[in-house]
């Protein structure tokens, strides 16, 4: 089981260390369903993504601090559509306030990831640096590889089982 949970974490790292993007859900107060993407990095347990509140997105996750991220392998790479390779997060989001040393730090860090761009837009006061922290996860592999992912930052690996909504652990990768 050790060894499974350790290709599993390996092949989970590797996955999510390919994207630049994000594919954002978001909900309105009212209910109403946005999806949309973004532009992302990750520091630690925290995802962060910079957007404009022309997007509705924005104002979603502002007022519902909530989020859910999709990432997933590209159809080009897919061996079965109905089993492309991903990683889904429900999220907690909270507003970095501008002009902050947080918000300055992760800024610094969008200009090495995304070059000038970063520059032109950083000014710009209607976007907003938005902290998505994962409350909930799962990481499917393939056909019959579902694995829900709990715990601090996501680390705790569990089994889906076909048939049986219960889970059947794996392990801690921090070794609990």
């Amino acid at each position: 089981m050790i060894n499974n949970a350790a290709r599993v974490q390996a092949d989970f790292d590797q996955f999510i260390i390919g994207f630049q993007t994000l594919t954002l859900a978001s909900v309105s107060k009212t209910g109403v369903p946005e999806v949309s993407y973004a532009p992302f990095v990750r520091l630690s347990d925290v995802w962060y993504v910079y957007v404009s509140e022309l997007a509705q997105h924005t104002r979603n996750m502002i007022d519902t601090r909530q989020a859910a991220v999709l990432l997933i392998e590209p159809e080009q790479a897919a061996k079965n559509y109905f089993a492309r390779k991903r990683v889904t997060f429900q999220m907690q989001t909270d507003e970095v306030s501008r002009e902050t040393k947080r918000w300055f730090s992760v800024m610094t860090v969008f200009e090495s990831q995304f070059g000038d761009i970063i520059q032109m837009i950083k000014p710009l006061t209607d976007f907003h640096l938005m902290a998505l922290t994962p409350v909930a996860g799962n990481f499917v592999r393939g056909f019959a590889q579902a694995y829900t992912l709990t715990g601090d930052s996501m680390c705790t690996i569990h089994q889906r089982r076909e048939r049986d909504s219960k889970e059947a652990p794996l392990v801690d990768v921090n070794g609990a």
